[in-house]
C-alpha cells in the first residue's frame, strides 16, 4: 500500500446492512435525494474500537478469531472499550500461515497409491539425484492439501519449501518473495535495516 498510513480492527458476530429509515428520513440525515445504506450490530462497533485502538500498520483481532486455523495471533493485552463492562482480550494479527502448516488431526483415509507414487517419486533425491517434478492435480475440495500434507509429514532429512501463489496479488516471482520472506522471518512492518539483518 505504499506510504498510506492504515490499521484495521476485525470482529466477528451477527449484524444487519441494508436500508435504513424511510425515505424522506434518509434524505435528511444524508442531505440528498439517495437512501441511506448502512451496517448495524455489536461487531461492528467492536471492531472500529479495535480499529482505533490499533497502532497504525496493525490489525487488531476480536478473540473469537484467535482459533482461524490459516492465521497467526498475538495477545496485544486486554483492554477496556466503550460498551464493555470488562476489560476485552485483543490480538494482533501477525501472519498467515502455510497451507503445511495445518495441523491434521483425522487419519487420511484413501490415496494410499498416490501417496506411495509420491514416495517412490522422491527417493532419487536422497541418492544425490533429481527427482524431477511431481504434478497433482484435482478439483477443489477432493483432499489435494490433506495429501500433500501427508507426504510432507513422512519426509526424511529433507528441507521443504512452500512456494505459494496469490491469486490477488499477481506479480512476478510473488511466490518466491513471499517463500523467502517466511523462511528468513521478515516482516512487511520491518525497516530494510531489519530486514537485510534477518537476511
Amino acid at each position: 500500500m505504499g506510504h498510506v498510513s492504515w490499521r484495521a480492527g476485525i470482529a466477528f458476530g451477527s449484524m444487519y446492512a441494508g436500508i435504513v429509515g424511510i425515505p424522506e428520513r434518509c434524505e435528511y440525515t444524508t442531505l440528498g435525494n439517495a437512501v441511506k445504506y448502512t451496517t448495524l450490530g455489536n461487531a461492528v462497533n467492536f471492531s472500529a474500537r479495535l480499529m482505533i485502538k490499533a497502532n497504525f500498520g496493525e490489525v487488531l483481532v476480536a478473540e473469537s478469531l484467535t482459533s482461524h486455523a490459516k492465521f497467526t495471533f498475538e495477545h496485544k493485552g486486554d483492554f477496556q472499550y466503550k460498551g464493555f463492562s470488562h476489560a476485552v482480550p485483543t490480538h494482533r494479527l501477525m501472519s498467515k500461515k502455510s497451507v503445511y502448516e495445518r495441523f491434521h488431526v483425522d487419519i487420511m483415509i484413501g490415496r494410499q497409491a498416490e501417496l506411495h507414487n509420491l514416495q517412490a517419486w522422491v527417493q532419487p533425491i536422497y541418492e544425490g539425484k533429481f527427482a524431477g517434478i511431481a504434478y497433482l492435480y484435482g478439483e477443489a475440495g477432493i483432499g489435494k492439501s490433506r495429501l500433500i500434507f501427508e507426504f510432507y509429514r513422512n519426509l526424511e532429512n529433507m528441507t521443504w519449501f512452500s512456494c505459494q501463489c496469490d491469486s490477488i496479488l499477481k506479480q512476478p516471482l510473488n511466490t518466491f518473495v513471499y517463500t523467502l520472506k517466511r523462511y528468513f522471518n521478515q516482516d512487511n512492518s520491518d525497516s530494510i535495516a531489519e530486514r537485510k539483518a534477518k537476511f
